[in-house]
């Protein structure tokens, strides 16, 4: 969605496209960082480390290739349902933030 938002950015089947940016998420950590006087979990941080590259299709080169490590922290609740969405909420906040600085990198690169 970020890509699109930018408006700088075309999106186009493989077999068009002179560029192709691609990701992977190598690992996903979940650490309890606070707890409340029951010792029980109050606030939990995830850690998840993705390595991009951006290729040039018509020359078959490899222009970048960067590893990211974006973090979040999230509150726990007294529910199930508002501590998945408290998850669900900062995980949207990572990845915006990792897209926007994606695209931000991709732009300064590109020819």
């Amino acid at each position: 969605q970020e890509v699109i938002n930018s408006g700088r950015i075309r999106l186009s089947a493989d077999h068009l496209a002179t560029f192709q940016l691609s990701g992977t998420i190598s690992t996903y950590e979940l650490t309890p960082i606070s707890f409340d006087a029951n010792d029980l979990v109050a606030e939990y941080r995830f850690s998840i480390k993705t390595v991009f590259r951006l290729q040039n299709l018509g020359e078959n080169r490899l222009i970048w290739e960067e590893s990211f490590v974006t973090k979040f922290e999230y509150r726990v609740f007294p529910t199930i349902v508002e501590t998945e969405k408290a998850r669900i909420n900062a995980l949207q906040k990572a990845s915006r933030e990792l897209a926007q600085e994606l695209i931000s990198i991709v732009l300064e690169r590109l020819p």
